[in-house]
């Protein structure tokens, strides 16, 4: 695979990642919500994780390819917080 590939991948899960009012929400946060919203939030979490997944393993798989892949630059471009 080559760079080309690796940034229509990260286009595509970019566009893919959960957002929502929900984005942040500590726990403290999550138990001042009505209970419907609480059940939206563990929703959006449980979406969120399930994104995170796959970045992390298509990542894997594109670097696996490519020795030269750069994963923190993959995260960055999936819109993934990376530090």
């Amino acid at each position: 695979m080559t760079k080309r590939h690796f940034i229509a991948l990260a286009n595509a899960l970019r566009t893919l990642k959960p957002e929502s009012k929900y984005s942040g929400l500590t726990y403290a946060d999550m138990v001042k919500l009505k209970a419907s919203d609480q059940f939206k939030a563990g929703l959006h979490n449980a979406s969120m994780e399930t994104w995170l997944e796959c970045v992390r393993t298509i990542a894997t798989v594109c670097s696996t390819s490519n020795p030269r892949f750069n994963r923190h630059t993959f995260y960055s471009a999936c819109g993934m917080e990376v530090n």
